[in-house]
């Protein structure tokens, strides 16, 4: 490979790595009362290089099924925001951003 053509396949590397490094990034968010949420959140973060959020509650729901839902419906009908702990999330960085 003559030289000059050597440093513009260089340049064009140098140029795509910095172009990656500078497109937003995707994020995923997810709350997990059990934790099958959470794998799945963490595996699809692993897949696409996503970062991760967990949303966590100040006051965790319970570990019955049954009495959670009755709470988040509660919640759902008072119009009621349960209070977490990792907020607010500057999304501004985020070209996506998946829920779970």
């Amino acid at each position: 490979m003559k030289p000059r053509y050597f440093l513009l396949a260089a340049l064009c590397v140098m140029l795509c790595a910095c172009n990656r490094k500078a497109q937003p990034r995707d994020l995923v968010v997810y709350f997990s009362r059990t934790g099958n949420t959470e794998q799945l959140a963490q595996l699809f973060a692993e897949q696409t290089g996503a970062d991760l959020l967990r949303i966590v509650c100040e006051t965790p729901y319970p570990d019955s099924y049954e009495a959670t839902v009755a709470e988040a419906r509660l919640e759902f009908r008072d119009g009621v925001c349960r209070p977490i702990t990792n907020a607010p999330v500057d999304l501004d960085g985020y070209r996506r951003v998946y829920l779970g």
